[in-house]
């Protein structure tokens, strides 16, 4: 038996011995002269299986519309959504990633000498950290501070304030711009009490002259501040080089459990 199929693509094939089967005869036969017996036209005769066959193939635009409006539809699958990164585990993130997880700042001490008041820029990236992110730049005169604070309603609701315990570190990096670079620190708690004591010099806990330009990491210990309330609402990282003029950046600053 002669095989009449046309292969469309690669997964639909037309039967034509089918197709000149739906097909209509073809077109009568010619009539005679006028005022003469013609002779009688020939018959129409509806086309092969063979025929229909000659021409799909010979007809490739044809054939490529019909297997277009045969083929399956294309499903195109939705993107898929990102999977957000996971939480560094034993970490509590004040600022990382580029982004202040604290509600803000009340960051003290005058601008570059004397001059207006500290500044502080949370979206530097011309310093990136090194994760490639923006990091915090600070820019101020003497003993000038970052300060940042958990919720400013800790101030009245203890609930607000953020629970140091189970974390043993104040964790943060560090990119100086002068030489000697030298951070102290505080913790305040609700109403602005102070907790504990103030460290003037946290180079024990990380590198005693932080390299210019590059990033360096302090790991200090909660254990030297010597708190008494658990619950605090801000603390701070600030310049105890007694410059009258500085800038550092910061990244990567946390309490972590280890």
């Amino acid at each position: 038996m002669t095989d009449t199929s046309v292969t469309l693509n690669a997964s639909i094939t037309i039967d034509a011995t089918q197709l000149a089967s739906m097909l209509p005869p073809g077109a009568p036969g010619a009539p005679g002269a006028p005022g003469a017996p013609g002779a009688p036209g020939a018959p129409g005769v509806s086309p092969t299986a063979a025929s229909v066959a000659s021409v799909l193939a010979a007809t490739p635009s044809f054939v490529a519309a019909v297997a277009a409006l045969l083929a399956p539809p294309v499903v195109t699958p939705p993107a898929p959504t990102p999977t957000p990164p996971a939480p560094t585990a034993g970490v509590s993130w004040v600022f990382n990633a580029g982004k202040l997880f604290w509600e803000g700042d009340w960051s003290f001490g005058p601008g570059p000498n004397g001059v207006g008041n500290i500044a502080i820029n949370y979206n530097d990236t011309a310093n990136p950290a090194p994760d490639g992110t923006p990091s915090i730049s600070v820019t101020g005169g003497q003993w000038a501070g970052w300060q940042p604070f958990i919720n400013a309603g800790c101030q009245s609701d203890v609930d607000l304030c953020f629970v140091t315990n189970p974390y043993q570190f104040l964790t943060f990096m560090v990119k100086p711009t002068v030489a000697n670079q030298k951070l102290g620190g505080a913790v305040l708690s609700s109403q602005d009490t102070p907790d504990g004591k103030q460290i003037q010099d946290f180079s024990a806990y990380g590198p005693t002259n932080p390299p210019i330009g590059e990033w360096s990491t302090f790991k200090v210990p909660l254990s030297i501040f010597g708190l008494t309330d658990l619950t605090i609402l801000k603390f701070s990282i600030s310049d105890q080089t007694g410059l009258a003029a500085n800038k550092y950046n910061l990244c990567s600053v946390g309490f972590s459990e280890t």
